[in-house]
Formats: C-alpha cells, sequence, structure tokens
C-alpha cells in the first residue's frame, strides 16, 4: 500500500513540475513579447513571475525523482509539448500544423507506452 502511495505521490508531482514548467515557458514568452521595444517593469515582472513559476516545477521534478525511475520521469516530461503547443496557440496566436500536431500526437503515444507498466525506481 505504501508502494502505490508513493507511485501516486510521484506521479501528481511528475505531473505539476510539467504544469509549471509550461506555465513557465508561457510566461517567458509573454516576457519577451512585452521587452521587445525595450526592457520594461512589465516585463521584468512578468519574467520574474515565470522564473519562480518554473522554479517550483523544478522542487515537484525533485520530489517525482525521489520514487521515479529517471529513465521513465524524463521521458514524461516530453508531455510539456503539448501543454507548450496548445497555449502558444491559444495566447499568442502561433500557427499550429497538421504536422505538428501528428508529431505531438506520437510523442504522446511513445510516451504512454514506456509509462504502461508502472516501473517504479528502488
Amino acid at each position: 500500500m505504501k508502494d502505490l502511495r508513493s507511485y501516486n505521490v510521484a506521479m501528481v508531482a511528475l505531473l505539476s513540475s510539467i504544469a509549471f514548467g509550461v506555465a513557465g515557458q508561457l510566461l517567458m514568452k509573454l516576457a519577451a513579447l512585452r521587452s521587445i521595444v525595450g526592457v520594461s517593469l512589465s516585463s521584468v515582472s512578468v519574467l520574474a513571475l515565470a522564473l519562480a513559476i518554473y522554479s517550483l516545477g523544478v522542487v515537484f521534478w525533485m520530489v517525482a525523482l525521489r520514487w521515479l525511475a529517471l529513465s521513465v520521469a524524463y521521458p514524461v516530461t516530453s508531455m510539456s509539448y503539448i501543454g507548450v503547443l496548445w497555449g502558444s496557440w491559444y495566447w499568442f496566436s502561433e500557427s499550429v500544423s497538421a504536422l505538428r500536431v501528428l508529431g505531438v500526437t506520437l510523442i504522446f503515444i511513445g510516451v504512454t507506452l514506456i509509462v504502461w507498466n508502472k516501473p517504479r525506481s528502488r
């Protein structure tokens, strides 16, 4: 029971790490867009928020690695591609081609195959 609980905590931490990483990346893009005309208080504050959120993702990443094998956890972080792709389309009106969607779909399928058996570290 404790082993299953540890695995669940690790998976929540891993998914939280991915979510904070995606949010941090999207905020960094916003900060970059706001700084096109020069550094402003607005761009610096958004960048500071982005780095703080991204740093929280690193903390969750370390929690996840306590129980998950790196060879499983690291490929799962590629799920962030889905969040960044969607967020860049939704908030920044970036174009998303069918080929790009296919690529992200293939990554999703690959990650699903990697974690299918729920392998664990020590």
